[in-house]
């Protein structure tokens, strides 16, 4: 399955700036939804790599010769608000149903205030031949929204919530990228180990303790 990741602006365009600037933001988010995506068996392919402008016409251009089934557009909002909204163009379609998809675990998965799905005749969900949303991930004029932002945990926690999204409305079994796995440890047959030290009674007795607790068997031998 094919997802096309569009960072919004870059270059010439920075988008929005006030606290942060909305196009170093959009590319790293992106940088980072993609990355997640492939790891979880999508192909994906990015509107930009680096920070340099791309036309809306090209954004469009290439999701659709790419044959993208999905476009999904990343952007940071202004305006004196707060909180997280996602786009499609129109009401009905499979559009308003990702948006719906991924809006709700990115808002569980953040905390952030619920702007809800909203529809607008924008260039890149209208010209584009695929399902396609635009997420406005916060405000960069926001104190709250601005700090969070720029934070690794909130970028990890928005990946987490537009991931899932993404895997529930295209049925694609979900694992979080961020869980840690902790391998059991290893059971290893030794022969008996014998050491020879010097220490005090208590010292001694306090330490065949402690190697117990840790599931070894272990005494004291009394040597002449």
């Amino acid at each position: 399955m094919k997802i096309f990741i569009d960072q919004g602006h870059g270059g010439s365009d920075p988008g929005a700036v006030s606290k942060i600037k909305e196009s170093e933001f959009t590319l790293s988010y992106g940088y980072e939804l993609g990355r997640v995506l492939m790891v979880l068996g999508f192909e994906v392919m990015y509107s930009r790599t680096s920070d340099y402008a791309v036309s809306l016409a090209e954004r469009c251009r290439m999701a659709n010769t790419w044959g993208a089934d999905y476009f999904i557009s990343i952007h940071f909002n202004s305006g004196g608000g707060i909180g997280i909204e996602t786009f499609a163009l129109s009401a009905g379609g499979q559009g308003e149903k990702l948006a719906k998809a991924v809006q709700g675990p990115i808002i569980d998965a953040t905390g952030a205030v619920n702007r809800g799905v909203k529809f607008a005749n924008f260039q890149v969900l209208r010209d584009t031949s695929m399902p396609a949303i635009l997420i406005e991930g916060g405000f960069v004029d926001s104190d709250i929204d601005a700090q969070k932002i720029k934070t690794e945990d909130y970028k990890r926690k928005f990946i987490q919530g537009a991931t899932k999204g993404i895997c529930a409305f295209t049925g694609v079994n979900w694992n979080d990228p961020y869980a840690v796995i902790v391998q059991p440890p290893s059971i290893v047959e030794d022969k008996d180990i014998y050491l020879s030290v010097r220490v005090l009674q208590s010292k001694a007795d306090q330490a065949i303790k402690d190697i117990n607790k840790l599931g070894f068997a272990a005494k004291k031998l009394d040597l002449a």
